[in-house]
């Protein structure tokens, strides 16, 4: 009898052992099946990784390639004040008398409005970068000349954002120049009438057109570009700084040695001060 109560108490046992073991197997596949689940749903919330399937043009060779996430569904980071700068881009087809009605004839230099740029390396060569908008005439002018000057806007010239910076210059019947001469800004060449070679790059800047009474003029020289996205963007080397000179009414290049007043927003054009007059 006792051999027999032995081994009813051994087989309850067993019997008991088996049952927990089928319950943790059944916890441990609903721990996993849950798993499962999350994994499917954070990868399905996640953006693609994709690469620009963009055709590179003839002048685009030097471009870098660039793979970018999609962010659609990320929010803008929070605004800042940053400078407010316009581009002037010399127009990249060599003009003759006879091709009055050409485009470069029309419009020998391009201007925007520039916000997304800044200085990336101090020790020379002093290195910056600018991001452009595509398919936009000073883009244009821009990457295919490779050089243009980068004129920080004073406080006063905040009436020239919807003129250069929501009108294109492809627009017929429209010229940015005689929009922005109507409100009291006036363009200059920047060193006088281009003479020489005209492939020489110096002489090319010195026929860039500019606008009178920027807080500064930034000479650069592009070296190498980048997509990103709507925007495309420029790596480029300083070639020299200018300022404007109120007694002599002209424009007068900065010596290396020399100590350059700061441009804080008591001076220069911020994008703050633009959302401050509802401007942007």
């Amino acid at each position: 009898d006792d051999d027999d109560n032995d081994d009813e108490e051994e087989k309850a046992s067993l019997i008991g052992y088996s049952m927990r073991g089928g319950i943790q197997m059944i916890k441990l596949k609903i721990v996993f099946v849950i798993l499962v689940v999350a994994a499917v749903k954070v990868k399905a919330k996640r953006p693609p990784f994709t690469k620009t399937s963009q055709k590179v043009r003839p002048h685009d060779k030097d471009k870098a390639p660039v793979i970018a996430f999609a962010s659609q569904s990320i929010p803008p980071p929070p605004p800042i004040s940053v400078p407010v700068y316009s581009l002037a881009a010399p127009a990249f087809e060599k003009i003759s008398p006879k091709e009055e009605e050409t485009e470069a004839a029309i419009n020998p230099t391009s201007m925007n409005i520039i916000t997304f740029c800044t200085p990336v390396s101090v020790a020379p060569p002093k290195l910056w970068t600018i991001s452009l908008y595509t398919n936009t005439m000073t883009k244009e002018y821009f990457f295919r000349s490779k050089v243009g000057i980068l004129q920080l806007l004073d406080k006063r010239q905040s009436s020239l954002i919807p003129i250069l910076g929501k009108r294109s210059g492809y627009e017929s019947d429209y010229s940015k120049e005689v929009e922005c001469e109507k409100v009291g800004f006036n363009w200059r060449t920047f060193g006088g009438d281009c003479s020489g070679n005209e492939e020489d790059e110096e002489d090319v800047f010195q026929s860039i057109k500019v606008i009178e009474n920027c807080q500064s003029y930034i000479k650069f020289h592009i070296l190498q570009t980048f997509d990103a996205g709507d925007h495309e963007v420029a790596l480029c080397q300083v070639l020299g700084v200018s300022e404007w000179d109120d007694e002599a009414n002209s424009i007068v290049d900065l010596q290396s040695d020399s100590i350059p007043q700061a441009k804080d927003e008591d001076v220069a054009l911020y994008t703050g001060y633009l959302r401050k007059e509802g401007i942007i």
